[in-house]
């Protein structure tokens, strides 16, 4: 979920408030009874096209719901213009909705509004119709069109409209967590990574191995897809999947504790007592910051696990923010408490493993607000 697009709450007579005006918060929650995700694809020298998923939970349906599209002149644009773009759907049901449309390139915002009509409530989504720096393959998995950035172990996996062989390059690479957001030294993928292995598919094949596939036409194309492939994700159930992103809240030393518990739970319970000092606020914390885990993962899902992104890291320590702003190329999340304001910016900087990838502006001036929310997830006071 969630991702080169934006998303807010806002009652219907308030579409009047010009898009970079707009607290997309609620862009980072998930109870709004659906789930929208949009890419964007270069198509030719002058057109870009568009696709959608729409998956909407119980008890509600597609019925509840109207999409509409809505064109932006610029974000300060307090109203847009409707267009009825001809839609091609994948799939079409009261559960799910999937499709594509063409677009003409310009310096124009496509808004794509899901409107609630029971309680008129409704969610914007943005983003500007220039063709990607990078070009994006869309990848099929399990032989639907998927918006995702990261598909199971098993997997069958091709691509959209591709009906030649393609290449594959597979990367084993565990890749970091990001840095803390005060730390010089960002933990960046290397320019020079070799792939582990590259072969050549002739229609489709079944994602076997955990880690991060990257998908060309073939070796001289600059259309990419990748998709990282996990076992136990977004939402962790074997215990040795959480010893990981306890790097964000832990010592050297306890961190290798947890790692040396290798799954065993009473070595594992024991190194997570030593770190909260009382039994109840270890539960509390438990469920808790792998609650964040697991939101930062639908959230911000890369060539890594969302938890280990830029974005990712910041949910998980600080939560939800309580504002985030938007503009073309970055964002904005404001937290504030007791009075104070703290603002963290990301900028969109696109790789090829990740066209919507967001970097953090690190500065040495957050240690100590880093080092107090750390503390405040140790005690379970979130």
């Amino acid at each position: 979920m969630k991702r080169l697009f934006l998303f807010f709450l806002i009652p219907c007579g308030v579409f009047g408030q010009a898009l970079n005006n707009i607290n997309y918060q609620y862009q980072y929650v998930q109870e709004n009874g659906f789930d929208l995700v949009i890419r964007k694809q270069n198509l030719s020298s002058d057109s870009i096209q568009i696709f959608f998923n729409v998956e909407f939970e119980s008890p509600r349906s597609a019925s509840d719901y109207q999409l509409n599209f809505f064109q932006y002149e610029g974000l300060s644009d307090k109203e847009g213009k409707e267009i009825k773009p001809a839609i091609t759907y994948f799939h079409q049901t009261e559960k799910f909705l999937s499709g594509r449309f063409t677009l003409a390139e310009s310096n124009t915002y496509l808004v794509a509004r899901i409107l609630y009509l029971q309680k008129k409530q409704a969610w914007l989504y943005f983003t500007d119709c220039k063709k990607e720096l990078i070009n994006r393959l869309i990848p099929l998995v399990n032989d639907s069109v998927s918006l995702q950035k990261n598909a199971s172990i098993g997997s069958k996996i091709s691509i959209y409209q591709h009906h030649s062989s393609f290449l594959v390059n597979y990367y084993k690479e565990n890749f970091p967590a990001a840095s803390p957001p005060y730390a010089e030294a960002q933990s960046m993928v290397s320019q020079t990574l070799n792939a582990d292995s590259i072969f050549t598919v002739s229609s489709s094949f079944i994602a076997n191995k955990i880690g991060l596939y990257v998908i060309q036409k073939n070796s001289s194309s600059k259309e990419f897809a990748a998709i990282r492939v996990e076992d136990d994700y977004p939402k962790f159930r074997k215990l040795t999947s959480l010893t990981a992103p306890f790097t964000y809240v832990t010592t050297k030393a306890e961190f290798n504790k947890i790692v040396l518990a290798n799954g065993d739970k009473r070595s594992f319970d024991r190194s997570i007592l030593a770190i909260t000092g009382d039994a109840e606020r270890a539960k509390l914390f438990m469920r808790n910051y792998f609650k964040r885990v697991e939101l930062a993962n639908a959230f911000f899902s890369s060539y890594k696990e969302g938890w280990k992104t830029d974005r990712g890291m910041i949910f998980t320590i600080f939560g939800l923010p309580d504002a985030v702003y938007r503009t073309q190329t970055s964002e904005i999340w404001e937290y504030r408490t007791q009075g104070d304001k703290v603002s963290f910016t990301f900028v969109q900087t696109p790789t090829l493993f990740d066209p919507d990838n967001f970097v953090l502006i690190r500065k040495k001036k957050l240690e100590s607000i880093w080092l107090e929310a750390v503390d405040l997830n140790r005690n379970a006071r979130f």
